[in-house]
């Protein structure tokens, strides 16, 4: 069973009220037993981390003893934004910060201590 997570990402600073706001990605996370690793998914524009193709594949790494974090880069009202203006999907320097601060998140967290590893996919819309 996956376990929803948030994954800081930086803050947004609001124009009129100097409020700021942390970001959070989410992400589903599932663990299995003497897992040997971590697998992050990483996912582009039209495919998320519900997709019954990316479910698939993480239960398949999940048999075989590996853990996944299956995350998607952008929040949702950036892939709200993004599905009209397709340019968030190419912000290379957006999106490797992100996968950076998801595998800071990953090292830092004291119960998670499997090795690290990457998957991306994407589908050019």
């Amino acid at each position: 069973m996956s376990t929803l997570v948030k994954i800081p990402i930086g803050r947004q600073h609001e124009a009129l009220g100097e409020k700021e706001e942390t970001l959070y990605l989410e992400a589903n996370l599932h663990i299995p037993q003497r897992s040997e690793g971590i697998i992050v998914f990483t996912h582009g524009s039209g495919s998320g981390r519900y997709t019954p193709r990316n479910q698939s594949v993480a239960g398949k790494l999940n048999e075989d003893g590996l853990a996944t974090l299956l995350l998607d880069l952008l929040t949702a009202d950036e892939e709200k934004i993004d599905n009209q203006t397709r340019q968030l999907r190419f912000d290379i320097d957006l999106l490797s910060k992100r996968l950076i601060s998801a595998i800071d998140w990953i090292t830092n967290s004291p119960d998670i201590t499997e090795k690290v590893g990457a998957f991306q996919e994407y589908f050019l819309n």
